[in-house]
């Protein structure tokens, strides 16, 4: 076929958003769309499920002789990551979709056709090799992305020397203004992996992905999964009208505050802290016998997934997040009145864990009520739920003014 883009890549990169504290958003792109083909290649019979597999490789500052040598590389900063799957790979039509500035190739699973951009945005460039099946005969192809005019350069067909179907793309040199937000130690890099598709996790979706160091240290996402967020899942399902949306509610060991997640396509678009909203669920984990956890809740919906925007990092609500629209019988949706809802249907889930909490802190406050502040005896009795939905650890300052 010919290769033959149809816009000027460089600006489509300059005007695509990327936020400089979000650096493993062009892996998570990439990740992506390993998952995508992987699954089309099931579809074509090429893997059966329980075949996929994806490989990443993070690449760090120093020689490979040496870095392969070390007990711990993690000290030294990964200027890139090599992504391999078995999955399809880079047939004509998918090529086409990928030359393509706009496409709409994966629209109908999410595909907004930007994520080659977004990892322009932050790497200087993509280096990337596919083998593929056409006619019965394995195929390939070999070709640098860069942020150019044209974008596509130094075209190859390498030999194919026995390889099966599937990707490589390396995410090469990692831009300098992304450098300080992306963690360096191995775990760090797959617990955000695991958050960021953790759905797909949940609905046991995803291929096999395997995360590892130059130094063969590796961590297999799904154990991960199991070990740090699987435990206790709960979900539950909640309405705003006629649109319905589920929630899930996981424990995770290792994030350090309570979430809430907003997703869209199986994928965290927008993430919120859970305290503000739900005080009794406190700063601190939840200690269970000789674990401790914080909660993270998922939200997902048909019309999420089909109002989150270009760059996946917001939607395209009406009226934003208005938080002072309190009409709830308003056919409009908006992110507020989701969250809202989203937080009654946490309040349902966790209600027997919140009604102790509660409990013991109106225990709490008691005594202070009793001896400090009789005229509020009465608000304890004939107001005790709204006395539970008091923050916890109040001054007798602070709680003589929320009683009041």
């Amino acid at each position: 076929m010919k290769y033959t883009p149809t816009s000027n890549i460089a600006n489509k990169v300059r005007n695509t958003r990327l936020p400089r504290t979000k650096p493993l958003m062009p892996l998570f792109e990439v990740i992506s769309n390993s998952i995508h083909s992987i699954e089309d290649a099931k579809k074509s019979k090429l893997l059966k499920n329980g075949e996929g597999k994806i490989v990443i490789d993070c690449i760090r500052n120093g020689s490979q002789e040496t870095l392969a040598e070390l007990k711990d590389v993690d000290i030294y900063p990964i200027h890139s990551f090599r992504v391999t799957d078995n999955g399809i790979g880079l047939n004509d039509e998918n090529l086409k979709a990928f030359i393509e500035a706009d496409t709409d190739h994966k629209i109908e699973i999410g595909g907004k056709g930007v994520g080659r951009f977004v990892c322009l945005k932050a790497f200087k460039e993509l280096n990337i090799t596919s083998y593929f099946t056409q006619k019965s005969e394995i195929k390939s192809i070999q070709f640098d992305f860069k942020s150019t005019k044209i974008g596509f350069h130094d075209f190859k067909t390498p030999n194919v020397n026995g390889h099966k179907p599937g990707t490589n793309i390396l995410l090469n040199t990692l831009r300098e203004e992304y450098q300080k937000n992306l963690p360096k130690d191995l775990a760090s890099v797959a617990r955000e992996i695991v958050a960021h598709f953790q759905l797909f996790f949940i609905r046991d979706s995803m291929p096999t992905v395997i995360l590892r160091n130059q130094n063969n240290t590796e961590i297999n996402l799904d154990v991960m999964f199991k070990r740090e967020f699987q435990a206790g899942v709960k979900s539950k399902e909640f309405k705003i009208g006629d649109i319905v949306f589920e929630l899930y509610l996981t424990k995770s060991f290792e994030f350090q505050s309570h979430k809430i997640h907003f997703c869209a396509h199986n994928r965290s678009v927008i993430t919120e802290g859970l305290y503000s909203k739900i005080v009794d669920l406190g700063k601190k984990p939840i200690e269970d016998g000789e674990y401790k956890f914080f909660y993270q809740a998922h939200v997902v919906s048909d019309i999420l997934d089909e109002n989150v925007d270009t760059e996946r990092i917001g939607f395209n609500f009406p009226d934003g997040d208005n938080e002072d629209d309190e009409d709830e019988n308003s056919i409009e949706i908006n992110l507020a009145k989701v969250r809202r809802a989203a937080i009654n249907c946490i309040e349902d889930i966790l209600s027997e864990f919140l009604s102790i909490m509660r409990e013991r802190k109106v225990e709490s406050y008691r005594p202070t009520i009793n001896e400090e502040f009789p005229q509020y005896r009465s608000t304890l009795h004939y107001k005790s739920e709204e006395v539970k939905k008091l923050p916890p650890n109040l001054s007798k300052e602070n709680l003589d003014i929320e009683l009041y």
